[in-house]
């Protein structure tokens, strides 16, 4: 009934709605033409793995993938899922090590930042160590924190002896007491760095003027974090409590090299400001107290790594653990880099495959992720809310579900065994963060600028590559950062899509060349330092443009 007439209304009421809904998509087509590639490739990658993984669930399927053969069972799978202790069990873990892992590295990640956001001396060399951790490979923290825990050689269970707090090195991995814990800390120290970067960026966005003010009106130095700056940090610390529990509750390379499971079930399934010196204070000294102990627990594994890379297998497993060898060989690295030796050859085939693949996909992930934040920031089209939530809904769901449907995809496509496999998935997996990334700095350079270059005649494209991208180039280098970092440490797909030797990148063939040579820690440590030298170094030199990306646009938005 029409409110004010009273008449009825006609049944074709919706034809007009659905007329001006699609007048309205013609006439934004040039805007859908900045996302499509991106909402394909998500389409490809992404819908159709979901999609498949829920309908292969209503399935058996025989063993070797033989889909012809599967057989519908309807819910059967859930309800053996649903009633086997193994899932509750490996369930609880996984929540424990989630909600564990989450809430410390936050904190100590707030800890680190608001210790950090003071000026002194050295600050900046502290930081960028303290941000090794995030950068790292997880397959190469994985092995070292494994011989750190080494019941028999591990330098932390010969630590323990020494001081008294032992009778005998403890065996942390192999025991179901100590398992679940001892695999946290090593999440907790690859994740911490992420909270600090992320915090970091949020205390640049605190105006100076409110802490001033209230501080002459006599609040304490709690006072003035609780009530100014954590009001002001709340939505990145929302963002990052949310990316942190996401990352952890879908983890499984960590538990998965340094246990392969662990004993019964035990570990889970799966811009510069100035400021007045002030006369130190105990909060400034409990800073600084907090800073030492991080930068023992940071730096601690990879000096470790470095010093067991100089010794000779014998020196290795010494007991006690040599804490400086008393002879250093370089015999490890020339090893690696000789094209003559045969782990010569894998290692430097597993490094240009890394290199490949990595460069090739920062490439792919920046070209089809500017356009595609652009479009989502400047322009109202319809469906712009709904496609920018599918892009990053894609994080919420773990590595691991989309590796059958994934398998099955690539073997139609040929692309089985070749890097093209692996260059197509990284770029899906590192679109969303790198989307919503570049969206927040868009959003903050102002509008006019474009709209005066418009009215100097440059047309739009034309005034987003002349105006708008030199001024976000910090936002790309970050996104360039990030995708070549999350390309060149990805494991799981690597170890799924390539089975030729020839073929596979560092952590891949890290694993499986070291396989056979367990004893072989000097040579598996040299191996993980040259893995991990490479984005470390690019992260330490370009990570100011990091920094500022996220202080100038993600956080704020």
């Amino acid at each position: 009934m029409n409110t004010v007439t009273g008449q009825t209304r006609p049944s074709s009421v919706a034809e007009p709605v659905r007329r001006n809904l699609f007048q309205s998509m013609w006439t934004h087509r040039a805007d859908y033409g900045y996302v499509l590639p991106a909402i394909v490739v998500m389409l490809i990658v992404i819908a159709y793995p979901v999609y498949y993984t829920i309908d292969l669930s209503f399935f058996q399927t025989p063993p070797g993938l033989q889909l012809r053969d599967k057989k519908f069972i309807g819910l059967e799978n859930y309800r053996a899922i649903l009633s086997s202790a193994v899932f509750w069990k490996v369930t609880g873990n996984t929540v424990m090590w989630t909600i564990s892992s989450t809430v410390i590295a936050f904190l100590l990640g707030l800890g680190c930042a608001l210790a950090l956001h003071r000026e002194f001396i050295g600050r900046g060399v502290l930081r960028a160590i303290l941000l090794i951790p995030w950068v790292v490979s997880a397959v190469a923290a994985s092995y070292v924190w494994k011989w750190l825990y080494h019941s028999d050689f591990g330098v932390i269970g010969a630590a323990l002896v020494s001081f008294g707090l032992a009778e005998r090195p403890p065996n942390f991995i192999d025991n179901i007491n100590t398992v679940l814990p001892a695999l946290i800390v090593v999440n907790i120290w690859r994740e911490f760095s992420f909270a600090m970067i992320m915090l970091m960026a949020g205390l640049q966005t605190v105006p100076d003027q409110l802490l001033r003010a209230a501080q002459v009106d006599g609040a304490s130095a709690w006072q003035r974090f609780w009530h100014v700056t954590f009001p002001h940090l709340r939505g990145v610390s929302t963002v990052t409590i949310l990316l942190l529990a996401v990352a952890n509750f879908n983890s499984f390379i960590i538990p998965w090299i340094m246990t392969g499971g662990g004993p019964s079930n035990a570990s889970p399934g799966q811009v510069k400001r100035t400021q007045r010196r002030k006369p130190a204070d105990g909060w400034r000294w409990a800073g600084r107290i907090f800073l030492a102990v991080m930068l023992v627990y940071t730096v601690v594994p990879m000096a470790w790594m470095l010093i067991t890379s100089l010794k000779t297998g014998f020196a290795a497993m010494m007991y006690p653990p040599q804490w400086w060898p008393a002879e250093p060989t370089l015999s490890n690295y020339l090893r690696l880099l000789d094209p003559r030796d045969t782990i010569g050859q894998d290692f430097l085939h597993y490094f240009w495959n890394s290199m490949f693949v990595s460069i090739s996909t920062t490439i792919l992930a920046v070209v089809v992720a500017v356009p595609a934040a652009y479009a989502f920031s400047r322009f109202r089209f319809p469906g712009r809310n709904f496609l920018f939530f599918a892009v990053l809904l894609r994080n919420m769901f773990p590595a691991v579900i989309f590796l059958v449907p994934l398998f099955i995809l690539m073997r139609w496509l040929g692309l089985v065994n070749t890097h093209g496999s692996l260059i197509l998935t990284y770029l899906t997996f590192g679109l969303p963060l790198a989307i919503w990334l570049l969206k927040g700095f868009y959003d903050n350079i102002p509008i006019q600028l474009e709209q005066a270059a418009r009215i100097d005649g440059a047309t739009r494209l034309q005034a987003f590559l002349l105006v708008v991208m030199p001024l976000s180039t910090p936002g790309i280098i970050a996104t360039a950062i990030y995708s070549f970092i999350g390309a060149w440490n990805e494991f799981i797909y690597a170890a799924t899509f390539l089975n030729k030797n020839e073929q596979m990148t560092l952590p891949v063939g890290l694993q499986r060349f070291f396989a056979e040579n367990t004893t072989d820690w000097p040579g598996l440590m040299a191996a993980s330092f040259m893995m991990s030298v490479p984005v470390v170094v690019l992260f330490l030199v370009l990570q100011r443009y990091f920094v500022r990306a996220l202080t100038e646009g993600a956080v704020k938005h």
